[in-house]
């Protein structure tokens, strides 16, 4: 075997690997981006039950409806009028 038939057998393997590990990190870079698709909405749902969680601490911490439960359940009633 000369040398250049060595050279041109190695550049076929080189090739051939860069090609394989080409392929596995495409294959990785589909498996990341469907993780970040489905961490992007479970990030929104979470965010959603956020957003939902903190009106409903504003509303049950408003005056307005502490001073109704004083009235209504608890029969208390405004010493200002």
């Amino acid at each position: 075997m000369n040398k250049l038939t060595f050279i041109l057998v190695c550049s076929v393997f080189i090739n051939v690997l860069l090609a394989l590990y080409l392929v596995k990190v495409r294959w990785e870079n589909v498996q990341l981006t469907e993780n970040i698709e489905a961490l992007t909405i479970q990030n929104n749902k979470v965010l959603e039950l956020h957003t939902k969680l903190i009106t409903e601490l504003n509303i049950l911490n408003s005056n307005a409806k502490n001073e109704n439960i004083a009235k209504e359940k608890l029969q208390m009633i405004d010493p200002d009028g």
